[in-house]
C-alpha cells in the first residue's frame, strides 16, 4: 500500500505530454523516500502511463499476452538539483491515487549520468508485471522525465524466440560486453576514462569501452599501461583475464593470477569499474555481497548480467525502452531490441 502526504514542490511546476492512447491510465508521480520506504511522500505528479491492453491484437516482445510499450513525458521546471534536493526519490506507478492505492513498479531516481541524462530502472512490485526504465534530462532551466513501461505476463512462461507481429525485431543483437567499464558520466558515454572529445581526437570509439576489443579499458591502455587502445595486439600483461593489467592489481593489492581475488563471484575488472573492492565480498556493505548489487537498478544482479552477456552499467542494454531485468521476465531477448 502506498502511504501518501503531501510535500511542498520548491518552486517546481509541471507540463505534461502524453505518449500513448486515451485509454484507461496509471497514474505515475515521484515521491520523497525510496522503493523499500514504509512511508512517502507525494513530490509531484507526472503524465500518467496510458496501457494499450484495451488496443485490439496489442503484443510485445515475443509474447501474445503482452501489451507495446507505452511512454509518458513531463517537463518539470528547475534544474536537475531542484529536483534532487528532496532526494532520496522514486517513481511510482500506482493502481490509484488514494491512500489505499497499490504499488505496480517503482524505481528509485539515481543510475548513471551520460551526457545531461541518467537512466536507471523501474522494477515490477507486487507481482504486477508492469516494468520498464526512466530517463531524466537536465535542460538547464528544465528536465524531461520519460516513463517507458511495458506490461508482461506474469507466471506465464514465453519463449522470446521471435518477435510478435507487429513489432520491429533488430535481427543483429548488440555486442556483448566484454571489457570491463565503469557507467557512463557525462563527457564520457561510455564510461571508460577518457574524454568524449579526448576520444575523437585519438580515434577511439566514444560509445565503445574497448575500442580494440583486446580485453582492456581504453582510459587503462592509455592512462596506465600506455599500450595502443586501437591496436589489440598492444595490451599490457593481464594472466588471469580479469580486465586489469597485473601491475595494476599489484598496485590494487589483488592477485593478478585469480581474476576474482576475493571470491565473490564478480571479477576484478567489474568490481573495480563499478566502484566496488575487489578485495572485499561484503562491499557494498548495503547490499550484504557485491554479487548481489544491481548497479543500474534494472532488476538484475551484476553478477546475472555478467553470466547473460548484458551491460551491467545500462539498465536497457539493447536500447528498446524495457529494461533487460523486465525481458528476462517476460522471456524476451534483453539483447535484441524488439525480440
Amino acid at each position: 500500500m502506498l502511504t501518501v502526504s503531501a510535500l511542498a514542490l520548491g518552486g517546481l511546476a509541471a507540463s505534461s505530454s502524453a505518449g500513448a492512447q486515451a485509454v484507461a491510465s496509471l497514474p505515475v508521480a515521484i515521491y520523497q523516500g525510496t522503493c523499500d520506504s514504509e512511508t512517502i511522500q507525494h513530490v509531484v505528479d507526472l503524465e500518467p502511463i496510458v496501457p494499450a491492453a484495451s488496443v485490439a491484437g496489442a503484443t510485445f516482445g515475443g509474447s501474445d499476452l503482452a501489451i507495446d510499450v507505452a511512454t509518458s513525458t513531463t517537463t518539470l521546471q528547475g534544474s536537475f538539483a531542484d529536483v534532487m534536493a528532496n532526494a532520496p526519490l522514486a517513481i511510482i506507478v500506482a493502481s490509484g491515487t488514494d491512500a489505499n492505492a497499490v504499488e505496480l513498479s517503482c524505481g528509485v531516481i539515481g543510475g548513471f549520468v551520460n551526457g545531461n541524462q541518467v537512466a536507471f530502472g523501474i522494477d515490477d512490485v507486487n507481482n504486477s508485471g508492469i516494468a520498464g526504465v526512466a530517463t531524466i534530462a537536465d535542460l538547464g532551466t528544465s528536465v524531461t522525465v520519460t516513463v517507458i513501461l511495458g506490461e508482461f505476463p506474469v507466471g506465464e512462461p514465453t519463449s522470446g524466440s521471435a518477435a510478435a507481429a507487429g513489432t520491429d525485431c533488430v535481427e543483429e543483437p548488440v555486442a556483448q560486453v566484454t571489457s570491463p567499464h565503469g557507467p557512463p558520466v557525462a563527457g564520457d558515454a561510455d564510461g571508460d576514462n577518457i574524454t568524449d572529445a579526448d576520444e575523437a581526437t585519438l580515434g577511439t570509439d566514444p560509445n565503445n569501452p574497448d575500442t580494440d576489443g583486446d580485453g582492456q579499458m581504453d582510459g587503462l591502455e592509455t592512462g596506465y599501461s600506455g599500450t595502443d587502445p586501437l591496436d589489440a595486439s598492444s595490451v599490457a600483461l593481464d594472466t588471469d583475464g580479469d580486465g586489469l593489467p597485473d601491475d595494476f592489481e599489484l598496485e590494487l593489492g589483488a592477485d593478478p593470477s585469480n581474476p576474482d581475488s576475493d571470491n565473490d563471484g564478480i571479477s576484478d575488472g567489474w568490481e573495480f569499474f563499478l566502484g566496488n573492492d575487489p578485495l572485499n565480498p561484503e562491499d557494498p556493505a548495503d547490499a550484504g555481497a557485491d554479487t548481489l548489487a544491481d548497479a543500474d537498478q534494472d532488476g538484475l544482479t551484476t553478477r546475472t548480467e555478467i553470466e547473460l552477456g548484458t551491460d551491467p552499467a545500462n539498465p536497457d542494454t539493447d536500447l528498446d525502452g524495457v529494461s533487460d531485468g523486465a525481458e528476462v521476465e517476460a522471456g524476451t531477448n534483453p539483447l535484441i531490441a524488439g525480440c
